[in-house]
């Protein structure tokens, strides 16, 4: 069999799986099952290609495993993260985030301090070192599957003088004194029992980053509870929540005793990241 013939063949089995991006994910999974780019591929449709091997892949995306995981890797701001079982793979609304973070940081706020909590594969605190090679940044997480990796993605993404910082612990308890230019935490949101949960996340993506107790809300109370005396006096906080938390976080935000300033829609006009200040 072919490289064309069996990314055809795979593509019409994923659409009649109802798969929406069924061309993508077969060009995907031939690229990975041979370790060549996609380019490849499409360069070399007659080149020979290992059934068996193709198949074990296709199989595994049918029962439903993240295209993510399968593949080992997550694009996010324009960087390739590795990710794997065990790690939340990044999502494009989490971008906003990091775009509202550098907007914040003006280029004067030289060596500015931010603290990554909840950081997950790393997406957010590295892609902020990236852009901004003259900032601080100290990344936690409680899970160390996620500690793990977000250190295997510093060490392939950032230059050796980075000053990126990844810790294990729960939220704050690993920061003993220190404040911050600005804290940017996504945090698990999701109200045990939500039916919206795509199957496939909750089957296959780690509860302990999804899940959260009281309607989802808790987490978010106990990062915005400590804001307060780890923020710097001029220093910002951006959250991101699920659909519908916006009246309730705004709430829980004044409530800690901080300033909502705004809130950043997502893609699909969705309430998703909020903004808040010390007085």
């Amino acid at each position: 069999m072919t490289i064309g013939e069996w990314i055809r063949s795979a593509r019409r089995t994923l659409e009649e799986a109802s798969f929406e991006s069924a061309r993508i994910e077969a060009d995907l999974l031939a690229g990975h099952a041979l370790g060549v780019s996609r380019e490849w591929l499409l360069a070399h449709p007659e080149a020979p290609f290992p059934e068996l091997a193709g198949l074990a892949l296709l199989q595994r995306r049918l029962a439903g495993e993240p295209i993510a995981y399968l593949l080992g890797r997550k694009e996010f701001m324009g960087h390739e993260f590795r990710v794997r079982p065990g790690v939340l793979i990044p999502r494009p609304e989490t971008e906003i985030l990091v775009e509202a973070a550098l907007d914040l940081l003006s280029p004067a706020d030289h060596g500015a301090s931010v603290l990554d909590l909840c950081c997950g594969s790393g997406c957010i605190g590295i892609s902020m070192a990236l852009a901004r090679p003259d900032i601080q940044v100290l990344a936690i997480d409680l899970d160390p599957t996620a500690v793990a990796v977000t250190q295997e993605n510093a060490e392939r993404l950032l230059s050796g003088d980075a000053r990126f910082e990844c810790r294990a612990g729960d939220l704050y308890e690993p920061v003993v004194g220190e404040k911050f230019s600005a804290i940017l935490c996504n945090p698990p949101y999701i109200a045990h029992g939500d039916r919206r949960v795509d199957p496939q996340v909750h089957a296959y993506e780690p509860s302990i980053a999804l899940y959260a107790e009281g309607e989802g809300l808790d987490v978010i109370e106990r990062v915005l509870n400590g804001a307060p005396k780890r923020l710097s006096p001029d220093g910002f906080l951006l959250l991101e929540m699920g659909e519908g938390q916006e009246v309730a976080v705004v709430e829980r935000i004044r409530a800690a005793g901080l300033v909502w300033i705004k809130t950043y829609p997502d893609l699909a006009g969705i309430p998703r990241t909020a903004l808040a200040r010390l007085p």
